[in-house]
């Protein structure tokens, strides 16, 4: 646009300076040669050609086409100052294009607002909808929650396993567990590191759908917060060192259908209150059956105890040291004899053995030097299958006496 007003511009000066010239005439070659010739004056001097006849051949140049810009650029140069300090209208209509658009700009800003005003509008309300569905959702939700939560706790040894779950080493409930391929059943093997400061150990009968029948070695030693353990029917193994240093713990149940206990099974467990007294011992068990296990003799100074016919084991050290002790007759549901029972019971004369019994511990009856009679009440073969550990030399010394007894037939 500039230049376009420029040359027209230039052109109005050219065609001005044209017609200074009489009939608008072009000069012919010798009349511009003689009028660029100097002129003498009075004084003897020389006078340069007017500016008029210096400046008319340019134009003719110009409008022949010949383009005089490069050689006089003072003649371009003039008129472009004079034209923008003379002409401010042209400097108006230059700016009007720029405002017409910052007025297109300013509506289309006037316009954007109302867009963003309803945007939100419209996303508030589609998430506003999805809460409330959600709100009338989430009550039924929970209450089957709390009904599945509660089938869990009744059947959740029936369902099978959840995805994800190691069937081979599953913990459940803070326990951990492990399967035995050959019996098809699940070992307790300790707590989860999460659960070291249990207090309630409840073991399940099942884990699903496969009979829970061991409490492995060590399972629960040292479980100083331990005060509570159930062990259910169907368990019929607990490991050596099971409860070992379970300080706190203060009530035991144990189900009749234990076949083994390890040594040391309740070992430093020395604040257990739920005993049953009998004679002169404490027994450990549960409610149709509390004299399971004879866990520990009333005094020392004890010499005659009689162990209950429904007793299946012998605790470690349950009469050790007691000095007093002269006789002693094991019934023939006791199953095992544990570790040091009768230790140093140096005063100890006659014994008698039930039937039944399985395994006799370590050291059981170290000690008992006196011990003259000894008195097995099945066959020797049944003796032979006995397993007797080591240190229990007493036993061998005195001949042994069997009497087998037979139950009659009903």
């Amino acid at each position: 646009m500039k230049k376009k007003r420029v040359y027209k511009i230039l052109y109005g000066v050219l065609t001005a300076m044209l017609s200074l010239r009489p009939n608008g005439e072009e000069p012919s070659g010798e009349q511009e040669e003689e009028r660029l010739q100097p002129v003498g004056t009075s004084d003897g001097s020389i006078a340069a050609p007017a500016i008029s006849d210096v400046v008319a051949p340019e134009v003719v140049e110009e409008s022949t086409g010949i383009e005089p810009v490069a050689e006089e650029p003072e003649v371009t140069e003039e008129p472009i100052a004079e034209v923008e300090d003379e002409e401010p209208a042209e400097i108006v209509e230059e700016q009007e294009p720029a405002e017409i658009e910052e007025v297109v700009e300013e509506q289309e800003l006037a316009e954007e607002p109302d867009v963003i005003e309803e945007q939100p509008t419209e996303e508030v309300v589609e998430e506003e909808q999805p809460q409330d569905e959600q709100e009338v959702q989430e009550e039924p939700a929970e209450e089957i929650q709390e009904e599945a939560e509660a089938e869990l706790e009744e059947e959740a040894q029936e369902e099978e396993p959840a995805e994800g779950i190691d069937t081979r080493f599953p913990t459940v409930d803070g326990l951990c567990f492990e399967w035995q391929e050959q019996t098809q059943t699940y070992t307790v093997t300790g707590v989860d590191e999460t659960q070291q400061r249990i207090t309630r150990v409840v073991i399940p009968q099942e884990l699903f759908g496969y009979p829970v029948t061991e409490i492995g070695d060590s399972a629960f030693r040292g479980c100083r917060f331990l005060t509570e353990v159930v062990v259910p029917e169907g368990v019929t193994r607990i490991g050596h060192r099971a409860f070992y240093g379970c300080y706190a713990l203060e009530r035991v149940e144990l189900p009749d259908s234990l076949t083994s206990v390890g040594d040391e099974m309740f070992y430093l467990c020395m604040a257990i209150t739920s005993q049953t007294e009998f004679d002169n011992a404490y027994y450990l068990g549960n409610k149709r059956n509390p004299y399971v296990l004879l866990s520990i003799h009333k005094s020392r100074d004890v010499d005659s105890c009689v162990i209950h016919q429904r007793t299946k084991f012998i605790d470690r050290g349950a009469f050790a040291e007691c000095r007093s002790l002269a006789k002693i007759e094991i019934p023939s549901g006791v199953l095992g004899i544990g570790c040091k029972a009768f230790y140093r019971c140096v005063s100890l004369e006659s014994v008698t053995l039930g039937s039944g019994l399985v395994h006799i511990g370590d050291s059981a009856f170290y000690g008992c030097s006196h011990l003259s009679s000894v008195e097995y009440t099945g066959t020797r073969e049944a003796w032979g299958r006995i397993t007797i550990d080591a240190n229990n030399e007493p036993l061998t010394k005195p001949v042994m006496r069997f009497r087998p007894t037979f139950s009659r037939p009903q």
